[in-house]
């Protein structure tokens, strides 16, 4: 089953882009998910499983890494069509 996952990272300090750009390198390791970045969020895309690992391993990583912040994400069963913010 195909799944998307839009999540936003709020990194709760003053110097929020380091941990931004952490997390999405973590996220583009997966070869197995698509990603794509736009403004104020980002989409995986791919198998639910491989999604939901990737997410779950990113944001773990994240917070071992000792950056505290909120995640917002929707979860969907229906992948969105391209869009003008795909990368």
């Amino acid at each position: 089953m195909k799944a998307v996952v839009e999540i936003s990272m709020y990194p709760l300090t003053d110097d929020y882009i380091p941990p931004i750009d952490v997390f999405l390198e973590k996220i583009r390791t997966y070869p197995e998910v698509k990603v794509s970045t736009n403004p104020s969020s980002t989409r995986i895309i791919g198998e639910y499983d491989e999604v939901m690992s990737c997410v779950n391993e990113s944001i773990k990583n994240s917070y071992e890494g000792g950056v505290k912040a909120t995640f917002v994400m929707k979860v969907l069963n229906n992948p969105a069509e391209k869009t003008k913010w795909d990368d």
